[in-house]
């Protein structure tokens, strides 16, 4: 959970400048023409350091946490108190570490997706009509509900799903090499 909140944090200005670039549409004028530009053109016209190249860190960093206490909190719980106790299925064998990783990544994703809407709004909004995460927070429920949190969603999956079950077999596989067990 820390662990990923602080590298959020530290790696925020390239989060945003992935995100502008992102953003660039075809047939628009592109504003920038590097990364090294687009850190040097935020820096200069949308507030130095702090309010340009670390806007959207708050979110960023809440994403983060998301991610990772999803992928973590929902893994073993989904393997041995539902695969392993309810369905019966071995705790060792491949068929449960994929299961559980195929779920886990399907919740990770869902809880980190509300925060990575938000994030990006902050980050897209260049007239800086606000920075605050809470202010585009509630824009995406007033213009979308709830289902505007889950924009998005299927992109997200096929980043974060296939991460997350590939962390978890290899987990579950170094685990086994060295000898220890699971709860």
């Amino acid at each position: 959970f820390l662990r990923g909140a602080i590298r959020a944090a530290i790696f925020n200005p390239f989060d945003l400048i992935k995100v502008r670039f992102q953003a660039q549409l075809p047939g628009q004028p592109q504003p920038y023409t590097s990364v090294l530009h687009a850190a040097q053109t935020i820096y200069a016209t949308e507030g130095g350091l702090i309010k340009g190249l670390y806007n959207g860190t708050t979110p960023t960093v809440v994403r983060a946490a998301f991610l990772t206490s999803a992928q973590l909190g929902s893994y073993d719980i989904i393997k041995n108190n539902f695969l392993v106790q309810q369905c019966c299925l071995p705790q060792e064998g491949y068929q449960t570490h994929f299961s559980a990783a195929l779920v886990a990544s399907l919740v990770t994703t869902t809880a980190a997706n509300p925060a990575d809407v938000v994030k990006t709004r902050v980050m897209n909004d260049r007239e800086m009509r606000s920075t605050k995460a809470l202010h585009h927070f509630k824009e995406v429920y007033r213009k979308d509900g709830l289902r505007g949190y889950m924009k998005g969603w299927t992109a997200s999956y096929l980043r974060i799903g296939p991460h997350t079950i590939i962390s978890f077999l290899v987990i579950e596989r170094v685990r086994q090499m060295m000898g220890m067990t699971t709860y």
